[in-house]
């Protein structure tokens, strides 16, 4: 016992104080020590553990003399893999003549590890152990090795070798071969690889990565040999070609394969193609220009894609011709290209494309232009705001509102004021609109908008009232407002609907005062509307917001009317809110909307409210039909602590 805790503490002391306080050598003895000793296996594999860092061959007799202990086996063989001496070689080779089961496949993996070149012949009689776990352990271990005597070996073995063995000789020899090409020594490399290819019963990762080896030892002259892979019917060579054309560096890679080309199948092609796409090389654009002219439409629409993917400038150019290609998928194919092809080289070609005499394409520039975001495009932009065709117009107007900014107003404005048919002032206030919604300075957007209000005609003016919504503020409100008492129907009804869309609550009373006040029953429906809207959706206090829906409870007559009102009310939890909904409860057309109101302002009200709460959800729960109400009526009950009359 006092031996044992002798042991444990070296052992802690050692782990501890590391090899900075205690010299190595004498670290080195205590540890041997503790493997001399009958500590436990615990104490025994921490010094193993701190041996793999300080070891020297004098520890080898210790380290081996523990390779026979099933416990021990790895601990030891941890630390013999370390030591830099020939004797720890000798000591591994010397055990495999002792050992069997898992401790002998454990040395002969760590002959491997320590690439023991003296193994190799003692290793390759163990190729045809009766137990499979051993010949395969020495498979792996020789591949590690690697001399020519190795290869042999393995090569050997493999001709006679039981399936059960054959992919880890196979993998031996893939080892062997990698280990080759470290050495720059690719013709024997290229040897192994091509034994490997002839074992035609090999698993299909063998025949994969055979032929993909045996390609990449021999560089370029291995494309005839890429290229049959490639023609092969067998599909696990196509794909192994096909991946290893993506590995290998050069245009002579992208030559071969585009000569092939032509001569492939559909689905071939199409792997080729986008083999080019991933090589990214420039060189490959002949070939795909011609593959997307002709021929399937499959493979056509792949090559488009794969010019952009390549995103050499050429392929500009080529992408415009096919924009009027007859089969929508390539034109498709051809306007998303343009659209995501980089460079100043597609710029360019857009913006040609934008002054061709035949509207479609112009048509499809601006499509493409508004995807590409170009601000430089304003100015062509600009010229095509005049454009003979409406459509062109209007799309130019989209482009223009996409990219431009608030120093674009003015000149957009002049335009307004210019424009007469429907669909032109139509384009101009979306545009108006879109920036005005955008601008970070919405003051300066709206006075310059105000400027020119007074002087413009009535359809211009009732273009200009959504881009003033848009904007928002106390003086585009009072625009609005204005517009309201224009005597022209026209302007009032389009500031009737800025106002009903309008974002902030300084807008509702004008809509209460509407749907309290007017006789156009059209006027007091978009008011109504509005006004729910924006009492549901803003943030303004609860009571200003109840105040609100009070007020057009008068107003409600019709059930779709009330609905509305309900569903506003819903959004304001408070028990006024909650005392409007209940004159609704009991109403067979209303009972579940105002039931559903009831839940979602008794869930945001709190304990001391339950008294006004009690008798509104148990007549939910006596007039409302839907599930969800009921069990949100009842889910409430319990949590205010109700019970059901």
């Amino acid at each position: 016992m006092l031996t044992r805790s002798l042991n444990l503490a070296l052992l802690a002391t050692l782990l501890l104080a590391g090899a900075a306080s205690v010299p190595a050598q004498n670290q080195e003895a205590q540890l041997l020590s503790v493997l001399k000793s009958d500590a436990p296996r615990k104490e025994k594999a921490d010094a193993c553990r701190e041996l793999a860092r300080v070891a020297t061959k004098e520890s080898v007799p210790v380290l081996a003399a523990l390779l026979p202990d099933a416990e021990m086996n790895h601990m030891a063989r941890y630390a013999l893999e370390t030591i830099p001496d020939a004797s720890a070689d000798a000591a591994l080779r010397d055990a495999l003549g002792k050992l069997n089961g898992l401790q002998l496949v454990g040395v002969i993996g760590s002959l491997g590890v320590r690439h023991d070149a003296s193994a190799d012949q003692a290793l390759a009689k163990f190729l045809d152990n009766a137990d499979p776990v051993v010949a395969q352990a020495a498979a792996r271990a020789l591949g590690y090795i690697a001399t020519p005597a190795a290869v042999k070996s393995l090569e050997a073995a493999l001709a006679k070798a039981p399936a059960g063995n054959q992919l880890a000789l196979c993998e031996g020899l893939f080892r062997a071969a990698e280990a080759r090409m470290a050495k720059n020594q690719a013709k024997d490399a290229a040897d192994i690889y091509d034994g490997l290819r002839k074992v035609t019963s090999a698993p299909h990762q063998i025949r994969a990565g055979s032929l993909r080896g045996a390609i990449l030892a021999r560089g370029n002259a291995g494309l005839p040999l890429l290229l049959g892979g490639l023609r092969s019917e067998d599909f696990i060579l196509v794909d192994a070609a096909i991946r290893t054309a993506q590995e290998l560096p050069g245009t002579e890679i992208s030559a071969a394969l585009a000569s092939e080309l032509p001569k492939l199948s559909t689905d071939k092609q199409i792997l080729v193609v986008q083999t080019f796409a991933w090589r990214k090389d420039a060189a490959a654009l002949p070939a795909l220009t011609a593959a997307a002219k002709s021929g399937d439409v499959t493979v056509r629409v792949a090559a488009v894609r794969a010019m952009t993917q390549i995103g050499a400038p050429a392929a500009a150019p080529v992408l415009v011709g096919l924009l009027g290609d007859p089969d929508k998928a390539i034109s498709q194919a051809a306007q998303d290209g343009l659209a995501s092809l980089p460079g100043a080289e597609a710029d360019a070609a857009v913006l040609t494309l934008l002054n061709h005499s035949d509207v479609s394409k112009r048509l499809v520039a601006l499509e493409i232009l508004g995807r590409r975001k170009m601000p430089s495009a304003l100015p062509v932009l600009w010229s095509r705001t005049t454009d003979p065709d409406a459509k062109v117009r209007a799309a130019a107007l989209r482009r223009i509102s996409d990219v431009a900014g608030a120093t674009e107003m003015p000149r957009l404005l002049d335009l307004l004021a210019q424009a007469k048919s429907p669909e032109d002032l139509a384009a101009i206030a979306q545009s108006l609109s879109s920036i005005a919604g955008r601008s970070t300075d919405s003051e300066a957007t709206v006075e310059s908008m105000s400027q020119r209000f007074p002087s413009l005609q009535p359809a211009q003016k009732a273009a200009l009232l959504g881009a003033l919504g848009a904007a928002g503020g106390a003086k585009a409100l009072d625009l609005v407002r204005l517009a309201l008492k224009n005597p022209d129907p026209v302007v009032q009804a389009n500031a009737l609907e800025a106002l009903a869309d309008w974002k902030t609550f300084d807008a509702a009373p004008d809509l209460l005062q509407l749907a309290t006040t007017a006789s156009d029953p059209a006027t007091v429906d978009a008011a109504f509307n509005g006004c729910v809207r924006l009492c549901a959706e803003s943030d303004a206090p609860a009571d200003q917001r109840l105040k609100i829906l009070t007020g057009l409870a008068g107003v409600a007559k019709s059930t779709e009317q009330n609905k509305r009102l309900l569903s506003g009310l819903g959004e304001v939890p408070t028990v006024g809110a909650l005392q409007l909904v209940a004159q609704h409860v009991a109403d067979p057309a209303l009972a579940n909307e105002a039931g559903a109101a009831a839940v979602k302002i008794c869930s945001k009200l709190d304990a001391s409210s339950k008294a006004d709460a009690a008798p509104v959800l148990n007549q939910v729960l006596k007039s409302a039909k839907a599930k969800p109400v009921l069990n949100g009526a009842s889910k409430q009950m319990e949590r205010l602590g109700l019970k059901p009359e």
